[in-house]
């Protein structure tokens, strides 16, 4: 028995590591998501607000921002579900999609594509210009996740991986993650897809061919997505735990099961402490908090905000390399969605209705605007203004 389940470990993992596979499909086309260049704006912002645009429903997540329009997906409710298309010259609609349901992610730009995913989950097509809708893919769960879109296919997190063909929603390829279904949104970079599944795997998936790299299992529950900085995957969650793991790293074989036996032989004192996991760069736990979710990462800074039980929230910076804290600040208020680097400062909202801008290199506050609205999230806007959207399903234009 027990010789039956090596040969099985070996022949999975010589398949990974030896890279033994062909690219699953080939797309219709090469598109791929598309985002307006970061603006350079003036900080600190004056904080008059110039206009005001009512969704009509409540907004939990950033509007994405493409060619001088805002598309903004708002409603906690079916009947109040719908993106909305908002030129950010003239300040008016250009058109509304309907969805009868709910969407909790910011919407995706693919050349002349909008996507879109909801609760039930519908991964969406529209026409960005017109808001007409192009195709319609229903997966078996709920879908995790802004879509990404990659040299011409759309890849999202639900029940697995699965991936469509970005111009006419045939589905390619599913990949089954580790331990069951996903249970974070995906994260693409240098071909290769990240995501977390349940019993808290990392997963890296070579995006052209559907294959495992690797699977390493947390020791903490993970919240929010992999962030990939470079060649680092960097994982967070409970109780402010971090950790970070090479992301072209594969699976070993054999590996799993001799650490495992090594580890039982270690705590028996039997054998010397077994060395690190196969990709394994660093971990913290200093953080603290409930649960620590990356919110930016530039320039070998990871930035996270941990969320404590007095409602409170701690903003930290470390070093990428090294996961050594550089700073912290507390925020009296939980921090809104669509944190933004601008130059060196970190801009956030909060649900007590402040702006704030701090420092990149020490985490002080270089200015700090009182707008009286509780801010779900916030965005840059190509014209050099701060968009900042209120719970109640407003849009506040702010230079």
């Amino acid at each position: 028995m027990l010789c039956g389940f090596l040969a099985v470990m070996f022949s999975i993992s010589a398949w990974n590591y030896f890279d033994i596979s062909l690219r699953q499909v080939t797309p219709s086309t090469m598109l791929t998501e598309t985002a307006d260049a970061m603006p350079i704006i003036v900080m600190p912002p004056s904080g008059v607000v110039e206009r005001i645009f009512q969704t009509g429903g409540d907004i939990s997540a950033p509007p994405a921002i493409y060619g001088g329009t805002a598309y903004i997906v708002s409603g906690r409710r079916a009947e109040t579900g719908s993106i909305t298309a908002l030129d950010l010259d003239t300040w008016m609609s250009a058109w509304t999609y309907r969805l009868n349901g709910v969407s909790d992610y910011r919407p995706s730009v693919a050349g002349d594509f909008l996507y879109a995913v909801s609760r039930d989950g519908r991964t969406i097509a529209l026409d960005r210009h017109t808001g007409q809708e192009i195709w319609t893919h229903s997966s078996k769960d709920i879908v995790l996740g802004s879509p990404v879109v990659r040299d011409g296919v759309l890849y999202v997190a639900s029940d697995g991986i699965q991936t469509l063909d970005a111009v006419t929603g045939e589905l390619l390829w599913t990949h089954e993650t580790e331990g069951g279904r996903t249970i974070s949104p995906l994260t693409f970079s240098d071909g290769i897809l990240a995501v977390l599944s349940e019993g808290n795997h990392l997963n890296l998936v070579d995006a052209a061919k559907g294959k495992r790299r690797r699977t390493t299992r947390l020791w903490f529950g993970g919240a929010g997505p992999p962030v990939i900085l470079g060649d680092t995957v960097v994982l967070s969650g409970d109780r402010g735990s971090i950790q970070a793991i090479d992301l072209h790293a594969r699976d070993v074989p054999m590996e799993k099961a001799i650490r495992f036996w090594w580890t039982k032989l270690w705590l028996y004192k039997s054998a010397p402490r077994p060395p690190d996991p196969v990709g394994y760069l660093w971990h913290h736990r200093g953080i603290g908090g409930l649960a620590a979710t990356v919110v930016a990462a530039r320039d070998d800074r990871l930035y996270f905000v941990s969320r404590n039980a007095d409602h409170s929230a701690n903003v930290t910076a470390l070093d990428a390399n090294t996961g050594d804290a550089l700073w912290n600040f507390t925020s009296q208020a939980p921090v809104a969605g669509g944190t933004v680097l601008v130059d060196g400062t970190l801009v956030f909202g909060t649900q007590a209705g402040e702006v704030l801008g701090l420092s990149t290199s020490t985490g002080e506050v270089e200015w700090r605007l009182s707008m009286g609205i509780p801010i779900s999230s916030i965005a840059v806007a190509g014209n050099g203004t701060l968009l900042l959207a209120s719970v109640a399903g407003a849009i506040y234009e702010v230079r």
